[in-house]
């Protein structure tokens, strides 16, 4: 199998093909040892960013060689270095570990120029996964699925009615995990369709290593409810207004207790703690807003059949509207009566309880 890359092509190397190769390796070491004339010298350019195809990483996968004798290039090309990285995974090499490499190999550099990058970047192709029968990592496999939600995610945000966020959970194969798991994986979504209430089938073209592969995965899509947050530092007691809170989709991730879906919701309430811009507004941050606090002097309206009579009273205890708390008259102290909260410093009694408790 071969695959075309930028400057050169992908070499795959298969299960059983190691042999032959170690036999070209051990022929091109005795030649360039052996032979280190000016008519072999060639320019070794490490590439800022290389492929491996195979289980051994070479030169000739790591650096452009440019030579005068074209057999003498491919010996050097042939030169192995050190395992390839696994499947999705990146390593940096530079080109002074090449060249300690290529001389404890017992390589005459003196011939030879360096050119080109100082680090090499080398990735291992997705293909060679299938080739040799090697396992995902966990690293990789997480990658993979960030991968493709962020993918799908942005297809549906082009295709689907506009302002809904989407949340998406996707099941990857080994394979599907190891070409979307690949640094710098580029991923297209082409078409979808539908397989139920909220599963569709997405067909993905994803360029990795200079490869492409066209493959479906399957995903679980539904749209994702927003939810409201602080737009700034809001201080405990703050009462919320319009400017207080927003709507946002980012926010969502489902591990809330009871957030609030809708800004009437939170709008008109009062935090019970000190918040962060950001945060999302859980219902037991909030509370209807204290009316009345303790040692407050409020208005006593006491209502009967046609008659209300207004008086001062102290209030014994915080409350919020619509709530019951114990007041005192300021004229004659004695037993607190109860009254229930019904506006800013205002409360409200039934003259029977009054006769009742006179009794």
């Amino acid at each position: 199998m071969t695959a075309q890359r930028r400057g050169g092509t992908v070499r795959s190397v298969r299960n059983g093909g190691l042999a032959p190769r170690a036999v070209c390796t051990a022929f091109a070491l005795l030649w360039i040892v052996g032979d280190a004339s000016a008519g072999r010298a060639a320019e070794l350019s490490p590439r800022e960013n290389a492929i491996c195809a195979g289980p051994v990483a070479t030169l000739g996968d790591l650096c452009e060689i440019r030579g005068m004798d074209p057999a003498a290039d491919a010996a050097l090309a042939d030169i192995p270095l050190f395992p390839a990285p696994p499947v999705g995974e990146r390593r940096f090499v530079s080109r002074d570990e090449i060249r300690n490499i290529l001389a404890l190999r017992g390589i005459d550099l003196r011939p030879h120029s360096w050119a080109g990058a100082a680090m090499v970047g080398l990735t291992s192709a997705p293909g060679r996964a299938a080739d040799q029968d090697e396992p995902v990592s966990a690293v990789v496999r997480q990658r993979a699925e960030e991968n493709a939600a962020a993918a799908l995610r942005e297809y549906l945000a082009r295709t689907q009615p506009a302002g809904i966020a989407w949340e998406v959970q996707v099941r990857l194969d080994d394979r599907q995990a190891n070409w979307l798991g690949t640094p710098d994986a580029r991923v297209d979504v082409e078409s979808d369709s539908a397989l139920g209430v909220d599963r569709r089938r997405f067909l993905l073209s994803v360029t990795a290593a200079a490869e492409t592969a066209r493959f479906s995965i399957d995903a679980q899509v539904r749209p994702k409810q927003a939810v409201v947050v602080a737009s700034r530092p809001l201080a405990r007691d703050s009462i919320l207004t319009p400017a207080d809170v927003s709507l946002s989709y980012a926010a969502a991730t489902g591990n809330e207790g009871s957030p609030l879906h809708s800004l009437e919701e939170a709008i008109g309430k009062q935090l019970t703690l000190t918040v962060s811009a950001g945060r999302v507004m859980d219902r037991s941050l909030l509370r209807e807003p204290i009316l009345v606090r303790r040692n407050d002097v409020v208005t006593v309206y006491t209502r009967a059949p046609g008659v209300v009579i207004r008086t001062n009273a102290r209030a014994k205890d915080d409350a919020a509207r619509g709530q019951w708390i114990p007041v005192e008259t300021l004229e004659v102290r004695g037993k607190p009566i109860m009254a229930r909260v019904i506006g800013v410093r205002e409360v409200e009694v039934l003259a029977g309880s009054i006769q009742t408790r006179e009794r």
